[in-house]
């Protein structure tokens, strides 16, 4: 048997282990769902869901159960927020009218998309054989492509239950996401919601034991974009990544060709952020920084680090974790 605290009243409850099955808390009446192991689900007026993988402890804290539905309800009626250092968050309501426009779009979107590919199609056979074959084939790749965006994993993603959902609490709903640490907290926390039910990735409480591994990314942008340059970052304890390095876990530097001044600079911005993290949530975090995927001259930076009094006290700075 095992002994969790309830989510919602703090009580005691005992669960059988190794055992699924969804209880009823006898204090609070609050549906709890067991994995056999720990507590997954908790369904109330809302419904809470925590991550369900085999390192549920690498991502979890089963003692903060409690605390995690705290954020949750102050995310949802507050709009409480993460730190801005390393985190990123954002909500936005849902109305009835934004829904059916979004699946007009795609609707309208996708006939257009098979249209097109149709008429292509058929210019090209008719073309076969006159020489133009190489022509159609580059007429055809726009169609090809608009096809594939209408019917892509980013197309209809508004759908009739959304629809339902919306005409079902008077027209609208709110919904959002966010990630990163809980102010005046050592937790991290990845979560998404929507109306009522609100979505845990990660709620860990971040000791000595984790460390901030910041990779440097170069992108050369092309004819209608400019070149950018930064460090994708991950926070991780050596056994899994809790924070992942998405599009959204990156910080931007200046371009720059990773001479010693831009190194410099580089290394007292991560720096700025570790003693920011510090302040607001008492934990030190140790930095890795890697260049073994940057396009620039990855086998010089080390020598030009070690050789460099200055860049060298940074990199100790960053690489502590005191």
């Amino acid at each position: 048997m095992a002994e969790i605290e309830c989510p919602i009243c703090r009580e005691q409850v005992i669960f059988p282990q190794g055992e699924p099955n969804v209880f009823e808390c006898p204090e609070c009446v609050a549906e709890l769902d067991w994995n056999g192991k720990h507590i997954t689900g908790v369904k109330t007026n809302r419904n809470y869901l925590f991550v369900a993988q085999e390192n549920f402890d690498s991502y979890f804290d089963p003692e903060l159960f409690a605390d995690a539905i705290d954020f949750a309800n102050e995310v949802i009626d507050n709009d409480k927020a993460v730190l801005s250092e390393l985190g990123r968050r954002g909500s936005d309501t849902i109305t009835e009218e934004s829904i059916i426009g979004q699946m007009n779009f795609d609707k309208n979107f996708r006939g257009f998309g098979m249209v097109f590919f149709v008429i292509s199609l058929v210019g090209f056979v008719m073309l076969m054989g006159n020489g133009a074959e190489l022509a159609m084939c580059l007429c055809m790749v726009p169609s090809l492509l608009a096809l594939a965006i209408s019917w892509g994993p980013g197309s209809g993603s508004l759908t009739t239950e959304d629809l339902q959902l919306a005409q079902n609490v008077g027209g609208s709903y709110r919904e959002g996401y966010g990630s990163g640490f809980i102010p005046e907290s050592s937790v991290y926390t990845k979560y998404g919601w929507k109306y009522e039910t609100f979505t845990f990735g990660a709620f860990k409480s971040i000791d000595e034991n984790h460390f901030l591994e910041f990779s440097h990314f170069y992108n050369e942008g092309g004819d209608n974009s400019s070149s950018t340059q930064g460090y994708n970052w991950k926070l991780e304890d050596n056994k899994v990544v809790i924070g992942s390095d998405d599009y959204g876990s990156r910080i931007w530097t200046k371009v720059h060709n990773l001479e010693r001044e831009n190194l410099v600079e580089d290394f007292e911005q991560i720096l700025e952020i570790k003693n920011q993290l510090k302040k607001k949530t008492g934990v030190c975090l140790p930095i890795r920084i890697e260049f073994g995927r940057s396009q620039l001259r990855p086998q010089k930076i080390m020598k030009i680090i070690e050789s460099d009094s200055e860049l060298l006290e940074l990199w100790k700075k960053l690489e502590e974790g005191k």
